[in-house]
């Protein structure tokens, strides 16, 4: 049987420390049930995240071993910028290319290992800045 390593990563509130592990949920009468607010990181500990820079690992690597996890931004060989981007109609990720403008132009690629064999993660959509 083969088993798919599922784990989640979420940036803290100030934009600096990623944290990995199991997303968790409010519940509480002050907030919205289902709306994530931190990630468990081990049994005993939750760090607070901001819920719209959660992202599931993708299953894959790029080039360099770097795990990929939704929001990522790729580059390859040749020029072009990728977004990873999940699909809840297909149930699945996929690669949007970005043109230099960051609009969104047609061309997908839908993801399997060749798809990252000559490509690397050089950011993500949540911190732009520190893109490579």
């Amino acid at each position: 049987m083969n088993q798919r390593l599922v784990k989640y990563r979420g940036l803290s509130w100030d934009k600096k420390t990623w944290h990995f592990g199991v997303p968790i949920s409010l519940t509480q009468e002050f907030c919205s049930e289902g709306i994530v607010d931190g990630i468990r990181t081990s049994w005993e500990e939750n760090e607070d995240i901001d819920h719209e820079t959660l992202g599931q690992f993708t299953g894959f690597q790029d080039s360099k071993g770097t795990h990929v996890y939704e929001g990522d931004l790729l580059k390859s060989l040749g020029v072009d910028i990728c977004e990873v981007r999940w699909d809840d109609a297909r149930g699945m990720f996929y690669l949007i290319v970005i043109n230099p403008d960051n609009e969104d132009i047609s061309t997908t690629y839908n993801l399997d290992v060749h798809v990252f064999k000559y490509r690397e993660v050089i950011g993500n959509i949540y911190q732009k800045n520190k893109i490579k």
